[in-house]
């Protein structure tokens, strides 16, 4: 049985880096991970650090289109154990309206350079 969608946001997979930390460790050092899908409400994060469910963290995202890094507030809602790395949902915070708008521009460029695979019955 297939597992029902709780996105509200169209999801584009693509692969660029990220630095975070954990929110309030000014002290604490960035450390590095990999964002494999992005969206206007979140983005998937994979690293080798463990992460609690419900922290939060300060992302400095360097966007394709930007000059500087976008320095976003995410939530982890969600956590992937894989042997290699561990995955986490990470649902934007507080995203002010110009982060977005440069946001939700980036996931429309990248829809349109990475549409979807076409499932095996013709859907989308």
């Amino acid at each position: 049985m297939a597992r029902a969608e709780r996105r509200k946001d169209r999801r584009v997979e693509f692969t660029f880096p990220v630095k975070y930390r954990l929110v309030g460790k000014f002290l604490e050092m960035w450390q590095e991970g990999r964002i494999a899908d992005l969206s206007a409400g979140g983005l998937r994060l994979m690293t080798s650090q463990f992460i609690e469910r419900g922290e939060e963290l300060e992302l400095q995202v360097q966007l394709p289109m930007q000059q500087g890094p976008y320095v976003l507030v995410g939530r982890a809602v969600w956590r992937k154990e894989t042997p290699t790395h561990h995955e986490y949902g990470v649902a934007f915070v507080d995203v002010t309206p110009e982060k977005q708008i440069g946001i939700d521009g980036l996931v429309r460029v990248l829809s349109q350079e990475h549409p979807p695979a076409s499932s095996p019955e013709g859907g989308s």
